[in-house]
């Protein structure tokens, strides 16, 4: 390979430069691998594309994919940054010049595929479905091959799956849980809970050997880490546990959101209760001598009407209201016997209070 001229104007460029002549055999070296048959697996017997769904036809397709050898992957990396100088050192911008960069790049990604599917297999079940999983670790890879150096020593593989873990765990910390929590303190909470988990199985494995009860506290899991028990503390309170509404407790149960009692609804009991005592009051009333009854009745609106006042009341029954007070009264203490657990506040004589009397709930 041959080195360029002086960058101008300052401009980054490539290690790599290839002459024309490399940047041809390495042209001839994609074409003949973009074109080579892939190792096609055979399908299960018995197993037709409408019974796979999306993501398993995805990992099936995935796992058809030719993985690149070394050399392949250098050719290709090599090829890449020479089109990207190309792209840079030119004035226009023509759309033929971004083509070529196109199908070493494909060759690349689509030969790690499977790799993507190993690494986010192993964040299954931490908050995001597998497909969307698979979805942010592929573009872990494109970075990966935008910005892989053809000059390192080690295999892209290795350098891309860096990026993939990348992506998955920044999409597990900003998209997983319903209260964004920085990854830092993330990982954090999630390496207490490994911890948390060891420790305990350790002190349990103690108690068994010499009969003594250790118990597990949060500096235990601090001085393990090796961070600072208050910080550890801060994080713990700061990564609480949430839990779906819509997620059921056990495989064929109910969501947990049916589950929880509704604060703007009653109390089925106390609604149960409540119609009780309203059933035994009318019957209380209804008991009541005529005369007595009708005061109840007008006093406290229980036929349907309105209250009434002790004038107008006492108009009616052609009494004083003075009168219709001690009759209030009277009805109120024959209802108290009736009904003992009903509370009537009464005057010194026997009386209710003239305006203050608390309406009985019917």
């Amino acid at each position: 390979m041959t080195m360029g001229a002086p960058n101008p104007k300052g401009r980054a460029k490539p290690r790599y430069r290839p002459s024309g002549r490399q940047a041809m055999q390495d042209a001839a070296v994609i074409e003949a691998v973009e074109h080579q048959p892939a190792s096609y697996a055979r399908d299960p017997a018995g197993d037709s594309q409408e019974d796979l769904g999306a993501v398993q036809l995805y990992l099936r397709d995935a796992g058809r994919r030719r993985r690149l050898n070394g050399r392949e992957e250098r050719r290709c990396c090599r090829f890449l940054r020479y089109e990207r100088w190309r792209k840079s050192r030119s004035r226009v911008r023509e759309r033929a010049i971004g083509a070529p960069c196109a199908r070493p790049s494909c060759l690349l990604i689509e030969g790690n595929l499977g790799l993507v599917v190993s690494i986010a297999r192993r964040y299954q079940g931490m908050g995001l479905p597998l497909a969307d999983l698979i979805q942010e670790g592929n573009l872990g890879l494109i970075t990966a091959a935008a910005r892989f150096d053809p000059a390192r020593t080690e295999r892209f593989p290795r350098y891309a799956a860096g990026w993939i873990r990348e992506t998955i765990c920044r999409a597990l910390s900003q998209k997983s849980r319903t209260i964004r929590i920085p990854l830092d303190q993330l990982a954090l909470r999630r390496r207490a809970a490994s911890v948390e988990a060891d420790l305990e199985q350790r002190y349990r494995n103690e108690e068994c050997r010499t009969g003594r009860h250790r118990p597990h506290t949060t500096e235990d899991d601090a001085r393990e880490i090796g961070v600072d028990p208050e910080a550890l503390q801060a994080t713990i309170r700061l990564v609480p546990d949430v839990e779906s509404l819509d997620a059921p407790r056990t495989v064929d149960g109910p969501p947990l959101g049916n589950l929880l009692a509704d604060a703007g609804s009653p109390d089925p009991s106390d609604t149960a209760a409540r119609a009780e005592e309203r059933d035994r009051l009318r019957d209380a009333v209804s008991h009541l001598p005529a005369r007595l009854r009708h005061v109840v009745e007008r006093r406290y609106g229980l036929g349907g009407a309105g209250e009434a006042s002790l004038t107008e009341i006492g108009r009616e029954l052609q009494v004083s209201a003075e009168r219709v007070r001690q009759l209030q009264g009277k009805a109120m203490v024959m209802l108290s016997r009736e009904l003992r657990h009903v509370r009537f506040p009464v005057t010194g004589n026997g009386a209710a209070s003239n305006e203050g009397g608390i309406k009985p709930q019917i």
